[in-house]
């Protein structure tokens, strides 16, 4: 890494970590506000801990993507392969296990394609996208599906369901929506 007259060149830093490989290049011009950087490799899905204190992840994401314009308002392109991860928000009964598929990363969005993931032992896809304001979430469009869940909730209950849930609007204000078919409680 050196400095030259405001601009941060990155040559070759590599990020290592548990279960985490990055090597990040490119510049920051700090004098202009404009950066352009690569990263490339994998990374733990625990990193995501440091975005929100109430998710635990792990597993990997093999990561390839470019932050490149205005560093107040920055784009980022490029993709994200799931590969076995594990999500869990600690205010949620069920984690999010066996998680697969790729992330795409264009057009100041996050795409979900073909993510698919187990909750409960039940099969459930994920889809749709989430819009950015820089590198932060804006607007949600997500979509889950899933079949044959088994769930316990609340406290003391069991039971199997089918579920079709939209999670849309402002990451402020959030509309969830959806439908769950009770197969067995």
């Amino acid at each position: 890494i050196g400095v030259d007259q405001n601009t941060v060149r990155i040559h070759q830093f590599n990020l290592k970590g548990d279960k985490t490989q990055l090597g990040i290049t490119g510049t920051v011009d700090l004098g202009r506000g404009q950066v352009g950087v690569h990263a490339e490799g994998d990374a733990s899905l625990g990193i995501l801990q440091l975005f929100s204190g109430n998710i635990r992840g792990s597993g990997r994401a093999a990561l390839s993507a470019d932050v490149t314009g205005d560093i107040d308002h920055p784009q980022i392109a490029g993709s994200a392969i799931l590969d076995n991860g594990r999500l869990r928000h600690m205010f949620l009964p069920h984690a999010i296990e066996n998680l697969n598929g790729r992330i795409t990363f264009a057009d100041s969005s996050i795409r979900f394609d073909d993510v698919v993931a187990k909750v409960g032992r039940g099969n459930v896809r994920f889809g749709g996208r989430i819009v950015l304001r820089g590198l932060w979430p804006s607007q949600l469009d997500v979509t889950a599906s899933g079949d044959s869940t088994e769930l316990r909730y609340p406290a003391g209950l069991r039971s199997m369901v089918d579920a079709d849930f939209a999670l849309r609007g402002s990451t402020d204000d959030p509309l969830l929506s959806g439908t769950v078919t009770v197969r067995q409680a």
